[in-house]
């Protein structure tokens, strides 16, 4: 008797099982329909000079779309996270995958995409200080590729939490920020993205 309720509360805890689907060759776990993704940005010695920035897009388990990065461009944090969905969005378009849910620790992105992309577009990117958008032209490509998909859902997770997927996202983008180049010394490097210190997570500011 003791060895069956034993058994119950293990089964009772045990994390579930994720449903495996397969697209083009490629095995991907989907949740209500939709497939997950880890995608994650770093950057040292955010703000400076020399810093280095990088992304990491998380699929699965030695996962074959697994990425990691050098930022293109200047490099900082929120640059690298903005990055590592771009790049997550394409691989789903290559690969046949409708419906995309993005894990993601950066409070940055989230906000970006659900709650200020649609006043900077009819502000035609201007924001209400009256300043330009910052990341404008990687905000605009990742909203163009959203609006591929059937649907795109963001949800946060908290940094440093022990989520399996984002820890390996943001081993990646360390990885892709120890191989960042530098821009060309003609390209101008502009202060980190600090626009919205105010609303945004001190994680996204993180290595």
């Amino acid at each position: 008797m003791k060895y069956v309720v034993w058994v119950a509360c293990i089964a009772m805890f045990a994390r579930p099982q994720p449903i495996i689907r397969r697209i083009n060759n490629n095995d991907f776990e989907e949740d209500g329909g939709s497939i997950t993704v880890y995608v994650n940005g770093a950057c040292s010695k955010n703000g400076q000079a020399d810093a280095q920035g990088g992304f990491g897009v998380f699929w699965g388990e030695n996962h074959p779309l697994n990425t990691s990065e050098p930022v293109r461009g200047r490099a900082t944090n929120n640059r690298g996270e903005i990055q590592g969905a771009i790049r997550a969005i394409t691989q789903a378009l290559d690969n046949g995958i409708p419906r995309l849910t993005i894990y993601t620790d950066s409070q940055y992105l989230i906000n970006c995409m659900k709650v200020w992309i649609s006043g900077w577009k009819q502000n035609n990117w201007i924001r209400s200080t009256g300043d330009p958008v910052r990341n404008q032209e990687n905000l605009q490509e990742l909203d163009n590729l959203q609006s591929r998909l059937q649907l795109v859902e963001w949800i946060h997770v908290k940094a440093k939490n022990g989520n399996h997927g984002n820890d390996e996202a943001n081993r990646l983008a360390k990885a892709g920020a120890a191989m960042y180049q530098p821009p060309a010394p003609a390209q101008e490097v502009e202060p980190a993205d600090l626009q919205h210190l105010d609303q945004t997570s001190t994680d996204d500011f993180d290595f």
